[in-house]
């Protein structure tokens, strides 16, 4: 069992819980749709002064032994992540998971499902372009579907790289937005499939990036779907934004999140850095994962 997070006890030497330390806990790697690799993620959180970060790639913990090499290496703390893609009421809707067993098997062959079907929807998404007059290079494309999660983003990449818009935001403008020529909706689960499966592991299921929903009146619909945490803290929202939905997370009993979403932009952009979450909400993290072990 490969589970919670890594142990970095002089971290913490001398410091009340929360001290001048803060986290992550939302970054991406190459596993799925990051520029940088596992390694290279935590080496840069490392460097900002992190005292922990989670790797929470797209339906894939691929990236996860790696990370958890280097983070050892770096001496920063490492939690177990993933984001689960789901939909409810045709409204696409994005399940973090934390401290889970990243090696439990109906999690794994749930996420081998979800990586299969991004594959085929990545393949009619490069018929479509074809028909279109668009052909692209498929290397990036195939190398990041051998690896883990491929999706939208590495063909917006691919498109951009050949000159073919004129930056990543246009090539889903222009073709694979949705609604858009180009565009193949994704394959999902209920979001209380995936706040299962995450529980089921050991972990907590969160939503993520709440101001990001369509319609907000699904947040107590997902209470009830099985969510126990709510990202209030986003790289997308100003402070006020995310006082509002700390607020909701107490009118509703939920642990409170935040990360950057970090990508790594095609520019050398990184978002991490530009969330810092107050340690203290890890520590309420990994206390409900501690009581849950002990029941």
């Amino acid at each position: 069992m490969r589970q919670n997070e890594s142990s970095q006890p002089d971290a913490a030497a001398g410091a009340s819980p929360s001290e001048d330390r803060y986290a992550d806990l939302h970054v991406h790697s190459s596993a799925s749709d990051g520029l940088l690799s596992p390694t290279e993620v935590v080496a840069l959180a490392a460097g900002k002064g992190f005292a922990a970060l989670s790797i929470s790639d797209h339906d894939t913990v691929a990236g996860l032994p790696e990370g958890f090499a280097a983070a050892k290496k770096q001496g920063i703390e490492l939690l177990a992540g993933v984001e689960l893609s789901a939909y409810l009421e045709n409204s696409e809707v994005h399940i973090l998971g934390y401290c889970f067993d990243y090696e439990n098997e109906a999690l794994l062959s749930a996420l081998e499902r979800l990586c299969a079907e991004r594959v085929r929807r990545i393949e009619e998404m490069i018929r479509l372009l074809r028909e279109l007059g668009v052909t692209l290079d498929r290397s990036s494309i195939d190398a990041a579907a051998a690896f883990g999660s491929v999706g939208r983003l590495h063909v917006a990449r691919a498109l951009y790289r050949q000159g073919l818009v004129s930056n990543v935001r246009q090539a889903f403008v222009k073709y694979i937005g949705r609604g858009k020529p180009a565009y193949v909706p994704r394959a999902h689960i209920p979001p209380e499939e995936a706040c299962r499966l995450i529980r089921d592991a050991g972990g907590v299921p969160v939503l993520a990036h709440p101001s990001l929903l369509d319609r907000q009146s699904l947040i107590p619909k997902l209470v009830k779907e099985g969510i126990e945490g709510i990202e209030a803290f986003y790289s997308r929202v100003t402070p006020d934004v995310a006082k509002q939905y700390s607020r909701v997370a107490k009118k509703y009993g939920l642990l409170v999140t935040g990360g950057s979403d970090c990508h790594q932009g095609e520019g050398g952009d990184f978002l991490l850095g530009t969330v810092k979450l107050d340690y203290k909400y890890v520590q309420k993290l990994k206390d409900v994962v501690a009581a849950r072990s002990l029941s």
